[in-house]
């Protein structure tokens, strides 16, 4: 069955439907949606080009930039950045090495979360999280369903 019929059978069942579940139904299809098709979809090669793709630059400066918010809130022990649609990661890990290598104890002070829909990137990012684990990257990295 395609994703169109799919979405003619709901319409047909239960009447017209919003958008966002038009948009549920196309990107989180688990087998025919956009995020759970096994083409690639981020890169050159793919649908999205990131920043993030190109360079750890945009990383390196948001980086900076929660560093000055941390120390504007008075350095607070913990502080969390949830992250949205992280895709592949590539966002996380620049703010992450960033972090560690120019403002420690920002770092240490950090919780980083990953809220992905896509089961299929929440396992890709689940494997870079521990990773990063394993690098020493900090233990507080998550990654949640959205």
């Amino acid at each position: 069955m395609s994703l169109r019929h799919i979405i003619e059978q709901e319409i047909r069942e239960h009447g017209p439907i919003p958008f966002s579940r038009y948009m549920e139904l196309c990107l989180y299809h688990p087998e025919l949606g956009y995020y759970s098709r096994n083409a690639e979809q981020f890169g050159k090669a793919g649908d999205f080009y990131t920043s993030s793709d190109v360079h750890a630059v945009f990383g390196r400066l948001l980086a900076r930039q929660f560093e000055e918010i941390w120390r504007a809130l008075g350095s607070p022990a913990e502080i969390e950045i949830l992250e949205l649609g992280p895709g592949r990661g590539l966002f996380a890990q620049d703010v992450l090495a960033w972090s560690e290598k120019k403002f420690p104890e920002f770092f240490h002070a950090l919780h980083y979360s990953l809220a992905e829909r896509s089961p299929k990137l929440r396992t890709q990012l689940t494997r870079m999280v521990s990773c990063l684990q394993s690098r020493r990257m900090p233990p507080k990295t998550t990654c949640l369903s959205a």
